[in-house]
């Protein structure tokens, strides 16, 4: 009777102890990283998770105020933009995990609005009379240039967006290479592309040193 009285004591206590530990459940913060242009208390940025917790983001990390178990999943979205940015985001979904903890790697990427003072822009020169060179802007955006001087492509693009401008169409009888042809919008706007020309293999550069505008000369032979 003593043994019984002793092993139904010890069930009882064992589901005591089960019951106390289910109440406490591990959870982990969602956050992240945001770069870009900058963000403030006046032109914020409005993330939510799973299509609430609203959190406006003012400076470049983030927490969420709602922490998650483990085995749920996680939704990062943008509510609203700051003014003047377009932003997105990476790796904003994905399920909380007790052997990863909290939920840092979230990244938002903002850029500058695309603007028209975002040109793709540059000089021709060396350019027969008559001929045409067509250039190729991120292998969809193209411009027939058919006389030597400024050149600038249709599309504009955000700040801190790339650029790869190469030869579509060579003119009759020449080859253009290209200086400067691929890399970053900066916070100027303007970025120069310049072309170079050459005839029978013969041409003639001179340095620019400023990096902005660059004075190509061409010599054809």
């Amino acid at each position: 009777m003593k043994f019984i009285k002793f092993k139904l004591f010890s069930i009882c206590a064992l589901a005591l102890l089960v019951a106390s530990c289910g109440g406490h459940k591990v959870t982990s913060s969602i956050g992240g990283t945001v770069s870009g242009p900058g963000l403030s208390a006046t032109n914020p940025l409005v993330l939510q998770d799973n299509g609430t917790d609203n959190l406006n983001v003012t400076g470049n990390t983030f927490t969420f105020a709602t922490q998650l178990e483990a085995g749920s999943v996680y939704d990062v979205t943008i509510l609203t933009l700051p003014a003047g940015q377009t932003c997105f985001v990476e790796n904003g979904i994905g399920v909380v995990r007790t052997s990863i903890g909290n939920v840092n790697s979230i990244a938002i990427v903002c850029n500058e609005t695309i603007s028209a003072a975002n040109d793709i822009t540059g000089q021709v020169t060396g350019l027969n009379s008559g001929n045409s060179v067509t250039l190729l802007n991120n292998g969809t955006d193209s411009v027939k240039v058919v006389q030597n001087g400024a050149f600038a492509f249709a599309t504009p693009l955000a700040i801190n967006a790339p650029y790869s401008v190469v030869v579509q169409n060579n003119p009759t009888n020449q080859t253009c290479t290209l200086g400067n042809a691929s890399g970053i919008i900066t916070s100027n706007g303007m970025v120069p592309t310049q072309i170079t020309t050459k005839t029978n293999g013969v041409t003639s550069t001179v340095p620019n040193s400023t990096g902005i505008v660059a004075n190509i000369i061409v010599s054809c032979q």
